[in-house]
């Protein structure tokens, strides 16, 4: 199954306990900016669509998360 990045952009800073607590609940692999407003996170889907569902599924009620995209390729 392929591997999809998608980002996520929050509507505010979350600290590195709530970022922690957010991976170990969703057991998604969560990689945070500097700024801990925008993560990315690497999701097995058969599109992106899919992979997208599967984030707003399990992330979307530990954090607060303001859009979600996946970079367009050529």
């Amino acid at each position: 199954m392929p591997v999809h990045a998608i980002e996520i952009t929050l509507t505010r800073t979350v600290d590195a306990a709530e970022l922690e607590a957010a991976q170990k609940e969703s057991a998604l692999l969560l990689a945070a900016a500097g700024d801990r407003r925008r993560l990315v996170v690497l999701v097995a889907a058969k599109d992106e669509r899919r992979a997208v569902r599967k984030v707003w599924k399990r992330l979307g009620g530990v954090l607060p998360i303001d859009v979600l995209c996946s970079p367009s390729g050529p």
